[in-house]
């Protein structure tokens, strides 16, 4: 499993919030203001979700890292107990 963070996007959304905190649209109205703080909390709750996946994602990630590890130390072991039966063997038939 890959986890990929698309960057771009990301970079993107940024400049867009940096841009909106910089210059805040003075046109809009007070009445507006309800449904400006509903879009924030709706790409905040985005935001949350798409976070959350990519925890999953890691955690994953993460654990199957660990198995991979886990395996080819065993393996590393299993043929350093071979290699060195191999030598003993050798060691006694002289």
């Amino acid at each position: 499993m890959e986890v990929k963070i698309q960057f771009d996007t990301v970079e993107k959304s940024l400049a867009n919030i940096r841009s909106n905190a910089q210059n805040p649209d003075s046109s809009k109205s007070m009445g507006d203001s309800g449904s400006n703080h509903l879009l924030s909390l709706h790409h905040l709750v985005h935001l949350n979700q798409k976070l959350d996946n990519l925890l999953t994602a890691y955690h994953a990630v993460t654990l199957k890292n660990e198995a991979a590890a886990k395996k080819a130390v065993h393996a590393m072991k299993e043929y350093d107990e071979q290699l060195e039966k191999g030598f003993e063997d050798r060691a006694m038939s002289r």
